[in-house]
């Protein structure tokens, strides 16, 4: 019996909650709120009857957080019961505002999606400093921080033990009792274990005495294992490539690459990991060595900063600012400014470093220097200065073009099209394109679109793929109201090539058949292991037969193949295929869909 007292009673368990709930109502109800609108999605057919959960989700995700850094502020100062509450409810309105502020489609651009990254990442960072904003809290900072990341695994792993369960649970009432389980199911379990109960778990286990901890010093032995012996060791790794690659580049004078962004970026993110970790062990006895690998580490970032700088300049210059590249400038200042303050501050206060997190994914979701507003401003403008020109516009206007456009200026001008498209809809066009003509389009693809607006603009939309004049590219579309008969065949396969290799595998009546795209010859081979088989269809034939002009609105019929061999006979619809043309027949398949119908021959 006194092992089991020692286990917490299911009243304890219940009381826990009710106190996380009493504590945290508002990021509960968030959490609530954004699984009910979850799980409602999934058993939605039509991507219109989703597009308001899409929107309740997305404000529900952003609430969480919100309403949580707003009670462990109020509860680190001290405040009243009533008055966490009302501070809460205040964090209403900016979510209410943010709510009627996204479009009725909310993927119909892909800054949206972005934007919510940006806030989400912004508010989680403002839970870990905004409790301890006063002086001499740093220790506190450090031990609020580890708990939740502590409780954050164990969250973790108990919602996940639970979905295992349940789900083992369904599978056996299904397939012992017959009792039929639909696969979203599951789905939608998962969605209530990792939205509400993991989220429940994680709220009640936040340390209730927030003062307590500013003077406290809890170091895990595992932790300090774990970045002595694996963390420092990848930050002396990556520094010495990193300087080798800076010295390379000093010698050979040449610009640094692109991707190098991405490797200073992590080196910074690895190593200042460190640094926070260790943070609470630098004035231990024997541990000085702590103090002296963080100062020679922002040291050492200089050069690193550097040239950071000027590779994302180089690629600023040569193709202008887009998001990405934004991003990557954003960060390169804030790794700029956090490197300045822990080599001259006297003060070296970690918790700086979330605090500048917050603040860049604050200014780059809204206003005038967003990353959104920075980059549309600049790649419309540079569509401007190629449509005068090319004297396309007049007064503000489109007009009749005067004089052919030079191929390079129709391949930068499509760029320019097809990434406002993607990012920021058909609203960088109502300059010169009226409301109502845009909305006609808004239910083709995202290619399809920008090639729509080239065309409203004036000028033949240009693919990335083409390198000169005499490449076309195609991309063929099956019309969506058209059918084809399937009778005579017994087992349908989804067929997925994109420009990587792929080959896919199935089993067909104890025969294995293989599927993949010849590249060199535009062929789909279906090879049949045990009978050894090939049915190949070829694509060469494909553009004399579609014309290149029209290919948005394919008629089914005309991307319908069938073969027969003498064990299986096969039919393939295309649903998508794109590639380039070069001198009238196919130079490159890019990327192909569809279905494959095959039926064994008696």
């Amino acid at each position: 019996m006194k092992l089991f007292d020692r286990f917490p009673s299911y009243r304890y368990l219940f009381a826990n909650g009710v106190l996380a709930f009493k504590r945290f109502p508002f990021s509960l109800l968030s959490a609530m709120l954004g699984v009910a609108a979850a799980i409602i999605m999934v058993d939605k057919d039509r991507p219109g009857e989703m597009f308001t959960h899409q929107k309740l989700l997305a404000t529900a995700a952003l609430g969480l957080p919100l309403f949580l850094a707003l009670a462990v502020f109020a509860e680190k100062r001290g405040w009243t019961e009533k008055r966490s509450w009302a501070l809460q409810a205040c964090g209403i309105i900016p979510l209410t505002i943010y709510y009627f502020s996204l479009p009725a489609e909310l993927f119909s651009a892909f800054m949206h999606f972005v934007r919510f990254l940006l806030l989400n990442i912004g508010l989680h960072f403002l839970v870990a400093f905004l409790p301890y904003t006063g002086r001499n809290q740093t220790g506190g900072f450090w031990q609020f921080n580890k708990s939740l990341f502590l409780r954050f695994l164990v969250a973790a792993l108990y919602s996940a033990v639970m979905f295992i369960g349940l789900a083992i649970a369904l599978a056996a009432a299904d397939q012992l009792f017959g009792i039929e389980i639909k696969e979203a199911r599951y789905f939608q379990l998962w969605i209530l274990m990792a939205g509400l109960l993991n989220t429940w778990i994680f709220l009640a286990g936040i340390p209730k005495s927030l003062a307590d901890a500013d003077g406290l010093i809890e170091y895990p032995k595992a932790l300090k294992v774990f970045t002595q012996y694996i963390l420092l060791p990848l930050v002396i790794l990556y520094f010495g490539i990193l300087i080798a690659y800076e010295a390379k580049i000093i010698f050979a004078w040449n610009w640094p690459k692109g991707w190098v962004s991405n490797l200073v970026l992590w080196y910074s993110v690895v190593g200042i990991l460190s640094t926070l970790l260790l943070h609470p062990l630098r004035e231990g006895a024997g541990n000085r060595w702590i103090g002296v690998f963080s100062r020679w580490f922002f040291r050492g970032m200089i050069p690193l900063v550097i040239m950071l700088f000027l590779a994302i300049m180089k690629r600023i210059s040569d193709y202008g600012i887009t998001e990405n590249r934004y991003f990557v400038l954003a960060m390169a200042v804030g790794l700029a400014i956090t490197v300045l303050y822990f080599i001259f501050s006297r003060g070296k206060d970690i918790r700086i470093i979330p605090a500048i997190i917050c603040c860049l994914a604050f200014i780059s979701s809204y206003g005038p220097q967003s990353a959104f507003s920075v980059s549309e401003n600049y790649q419309k403008n540079r569509l401007k200065e190629l449509l005068l020109k090319n004297e396309m516009i007049s007064g503000g206007s489109l007009r009749e073009i005067v004089a052919p456009i030079a191929f390079e200026d129709r391949k930068e001008m499509s760029a320019i099209v097809s990434y406002l498209v993607e990012w920021h809809g058909f609203a960088p066009f109502s300059e010169w394109i009226d409301r109502e003509t845009l909305a006609r389009y808004d239910t083709l693809s995202r290619f399809s679109r920008a090639e729509k607006i080239s065309e409203l603009i004036g000028f033949k939309y240009v693919s990335r793929w083409q390198t000169t004049e005499s490449d076309r590219y195609f991309s063929f579309a099956a019309r969506h109201n058209d059918f084809s008969a399937v009778a005579g065949y017994d087992y349908l396969i989804c067929i997925e090539q994109n420009e990587a290799d792929h080959q896919q595998n199935v089993t067909i009546e104890n025969d294995s058949c293989s599927i993949f795209l010849d590249r060199e010859r535009f062929v789909l081979k279906v090879i049949f292991d045990k009978s050894s088989e090939a049915l190949e269809f070829s694509f060469s034939s494909l553009v004399d037969s579609i014309d290149l002009e029209n290919t948005g609105d394919t008629p089914l019929n005309n991307l319908t193949f069938e073969r027969e061999g003498d064990d299986f006979r096969a039919m393939l619809v295309i649903n998508r295929i794109t590639g380039t043309v070069k001198d009238n027949s196919i130079n490159k398949i890019n990327s192909l869909n569809g279905y494959l119908l095959i039926r064994k021959l008696p």
